[in-house]
């Protein structure tokens, strides 16, 4: 029996992430996912909208989440998730989502994660003059498929600081109604071209990226469902490959992968696995489109 089969598990989030990930673990292990209505604020270790930085990087992050549920939960394996949007490295004209979801096992005091990216997002953000603007952004936000929000912020003055500013953040916009309503705002107490209209990345407001989430969370399961062929622990992850697999046309070694390298966290046994591709397409190789 697999060790989270019928167990509780805490997920870290208040952005209905269980939408994408509950589904996957109850199916895989009979385990259900819950959020529970006194789970600390993860909004404090960051938001996608600008006000609130993360505090490190994505694994930091992650820990961090962590460490504020298991507080409240020392015994419960907890589910946290964290993305991040930005151009891709190839094509900077094109945007991309990279997802990371993580369960920690506390038997271990250990995180298994699984990663998923895709280009299949709408982030972006745009700084509108009118309202023609802020209709054509929401029709290219909703390309991708109905229901993705919008966020309009922008400066006023601080009430408080002579001389200072605040940023005001209209979350969640997709109605007409909703985005006149932000939109009336600013212009009676917003600052002069300091408004941004941007894509509303939190999960339970954009569905493309919930579907990236649910890529990450079933890479996550594939990881769980492998064990250390040493010691048996689950979570055999995947930390890196050797490149070399030969061309099928002249026989030398590419770039692409010719082994996978799995490593366990519990007793540290690695296995180097061979790909089951015996060779690389020609257009993979150096030598052969030198």
């Amino acid at each position: 029996m697999h060790p989270l089969s019928g167990q509780n598990i805490i997920l870290a989030s208040a952005h209905g992430k269980e939408a994408a990930l509950a589904p996957l673990f109850y199916e895989a292990f009979g385990a259900e996912v819950l959020v529970p209505p006194t789970l600390p604020d993860t909004d404090l270790l960051g938001t996608f909208s600008g006000e609130r930085d993360r505090p490190g990087n994505i694994t930091e992050t992650m820990f961090l989440k962590v460490h504020l549920v298991r507080q409240q939960y020392p015994d419960t394996p907890i589910l946290v998730s964290e993305g991040s949007f930005g151009p891709h490295p190839a094509v900077p004209l094109m945007a991309i989502d990279r997802e990371w979801v993580g369960l920690w096992l506390p038997q271990d005091d250990r995180m298994v994660a699984g990663f998923a990216v895709s280009t299949e997002t709408n982030y972006a953000h745009t700084e509108p003059q009118n309202v023609q603007d802020l209709l054509i952004f929401r029709e290219q936000a909703n390309q991708t498929g109905p229901g993705h929000h919008l966020i309009l912020d922008y400066d006023i003055t601080s009430p408080w600081l002579t001389g200072q500013t605040e940023r005001v953040y209209h979350k969640g916009l997709y109605t007409d109604e909703a985005l006149m309503v932000a939109w009336s705002a600013y212009l009676n107490e917003g600052l002069p071209n300091s408004a941004r209209l941007s894509t509303d990345m939190r999960a339970h407001h954009n569905p493309s990226r919930m579907r990236v989430i649910a890529l990450a969370g079933a890479d996550l399961i594939q990881t769980l469902n492998r064990r250390c062929t040493r010691c048996q622990s689950i979570g055999f992850e995947l930390v890196g490959s050797n490149a070399g697999l030969p061309c099928a046309n002249c026989g030398r070694p590419t770039k692409l992968p010719l082994s996978k390298v799995y490593e366990c966290q519990v007793c540290d046994h690695q296995d180097v696995v061979p790909v089951e591709a015996t060779a690389a397409d020609a257009m993979y190789c150096d030598w052969c489109n030198g």
